[in-house]
């Protein structure tokens, strides 16, 4: 029984674990030459300081708000600070932009949107029933309440929350709070392997 599980744990691995894998192991990401970062934390909440329609569902992007975030997101988060503190910014992304040559935007804001949104895409999970009824919702804005946990009960250093891959930082807080039995993640490499071996011992019974 003890190989059958294994064997089942593998095959559920082959099929299932590659899109864990991509939301923390990302694939690169180049656009008009500028090799960006795994899309973090960190650039998520400059991009939002600095209101750029790309993490915005209100605003339609514009080419500003693309060379923007490409230069934000192709430095870490303290590189793209000390962009910002230097207070030429604009003149950075002018500089920049006048060396790419001709370009067709549309498609590179699509690409740039992609690399976004496949960060966003948080893992499935269902929160448990607090006893009594009486949970309470968190006031504190999603990245404050990730970045407080992490720092806290993770050991993360802040540079290190800011930084890493945000597909790694929503695991990283989601296995937290499932460990703390606030939540079950709805793995589907999991759901896979109970079900195959729901179909293995279904094959013995028989």
């Amino acid at each position: 029984m003890a190989l059958l599980l294994v064997l089942l744990l593998q095959q559920a691995c082959d099929i299932n674990v590659d899109e864990y894998l991509q939301s923390i192991i990302p694939e690169p990401v180049t656009i008009l030459g500028q090799d960006l970062r795994p899309f973090s934390l960190g650039h998520y909440l400059l991009l939002t300081r600095l209101d750029c329609a790309f993490v915005s569902e209100n605003k339609e992007p514009l080419l500003g708000d693309l060379l923007l975030g490409l230069l934000v997101c192709g430095n870490t988060f303290e590189g793209a600070q000390e962009l910002l503190r230097r207070g030429e910014l604009g003149e950075d992304i002018k500089a920049w932009a006048e060396n790419v040559g001709e370009f067709e935007a549309d498609e590179k804001a699509k690409l740039f949107a992609e690399y976004i949104n496949a960060a966003l895409e948080m893992p499935k999970f269902w929160v448990k029933p607090s006893e009594g009824g009486n949970g309470q919702q968190a006031g504190a804005p999603w990245p404050q309440a990730m970045r407080v946990k992490l720092i806290s009960e993770g050991g993360f250093s802040p540079s290190a929350v800011m930084n890493q891959p945000l597909g790694q930082t929503w695991w990283d807080y989601l296995t937290l709070n499932e460990l703390k039995g606030a939540l079950k993640i709805n793995d589907d490499t999991t759901n896979e392997l109970l079900r195959r071996h729901r179909e293995a011992q279904e094959g013995i019974n028989d």
